[in-house]
């Protein structure tokens, strides 16, 4: 938004170095405000697709809890145990979510496969 929207005599009143100054800052916050509103619009579409956000966490954190608790999880190299903990998630997002969105599944899938390759 130009500064003559605001104010249409504004050039007359200010000096331009102040004017640019102004016009940037208006920039600014004309671009925050987009940021802000497209993570709204993210936010908004990610809970209609996985539910809200604090259930899928709890569902998470007791499946991650679980794994955590069992007598070969300290065993496990990390890149299975992240691939575990990243299918939890996705676990959680389906049950907390739309079962039926195939790329949840896929993305579980995909965490399995990666784990698979490296084994003999």
């Amino acid at each position: 938004m130009p500064l003559t929207d605001i104010h249409p005599r504004i050039d007359d009143d200010l000096p331009p170095t102040l004017i640019s100054k102004l016009q940037q800052d208006i920039n600014r916050m004309n671009e925050e405000n987009r940021r802000h509103t497209d993570i709204r619009k993210t936010l908004s579409e990610r809970g209609a697709r996985y539910g809200n956000f604090s259930v899928h966490a709890n569902i998470a954190q007791n499946i991650k809890e679980t794994m955590r608790k069992t007598r070969r999880w300290e065993a496990l190299s990390n890149d299975k145990k992240e691939a575990l903990e990243m299918m939890a998630h996705k676990l959680a997002r389906i049950l907390n979510g739309d079962p039926e969105y195939k790329d949840s599944w896929v993305d579980v899938a995909g965490y399995s496969t990666l784990i698979a390759d490296t084994l003999k």
